[in-house]
Formats: structure tokens, C-alpha cells, sequence
């Protein structure tokens, strides 16, 4: 928390078949700001399972569960270019307001 507000930074984490992990879920609940790696989309997470990572929907159904206010998916796969996260970014905040993707210099104000 910083001057009552309540950020939370969620690296290398892999929801489950099941959803987010109850644990993580409690580590996040009420953030203002939830930054969550977010680097896959639902259809690679087959291949990659296990990699610690999980898809940008899972942040989203994990932002939706912890009730948190704002939600910045970060880590993006390598292969994504800008055009593809501009996507990404539309789509995830049609699914949940308050969803951004980050880029090179953002800024958040707490």
C-alpha cells in the first residue's frame, strides 16, 4: 500500500484449469492497481503450460475475482507486435473496464 492505496505486482504467475489460484486471488483483492504478467493468449497456453505465465483473460477473470479496480497486463510474448496488443487491449477492456495494456513509458498515478 502507498499513501492508501493499494498496488499489487503479480510476476510469473499460472492460473490454474480451475481459475486463479485462491491464494492470489487473496493477495490482490481490493487493489486500486493489479499489474499481472500477462503473456499469453487462451489459445497458447497449451502449448506453454508450465511456463509460469498465464493468458490475458485469466488476469482479467483474476481482476474480476479480486475485485481490484485497475488491471495492467504486462509481460507480453515477444511475438505480439504493437498491432496485435492494440487488440489485445481493446478487447480486454470491452470484457472489463478498467484494463490496459502496458507499453514502453507508461506511467501510473497512485
Amino acid at each position: 500500500a502507498y499513501k492508501g492505496a493499494k498496488v499489487c505486482y503479480l510476476t510469473d504467475t499460472e492460473a490454474g484449469p480451475d481459475g486463479p489460484d485462491p491464494a492470489v486471488v487473496e493477495a490482490a483483492r481490493g487493489a486500486d492497481i493489479l499489474i499481472v504478467d500477462s503473456m499469453f493468449t487462451d489459445d497458447e497456453l497449451n502449448a506453454c503450460a508450465g511456463w509460469g505465465h498465464q493468458s490475458w483473460r485469466q488476469s482479467v477473470e483474476l481482476a474480476q475475482a479480486a475485485d481490484a479496480e485497475k488491471l495492467v497486463l504486462f509481460h507480453h510474448h515477444p511475438m505480439h507486435d504493437d498491432a496485435f496488443m492494440d487488440a489485445v487491449a481493446r478487447e480486454a477492456a470491452a470484457l472489463r473496464p478498467g484494463v490496459f495494456v502496458a507499453h514502453e513509458n507508461m506511467t501510473l498515478e497512485v
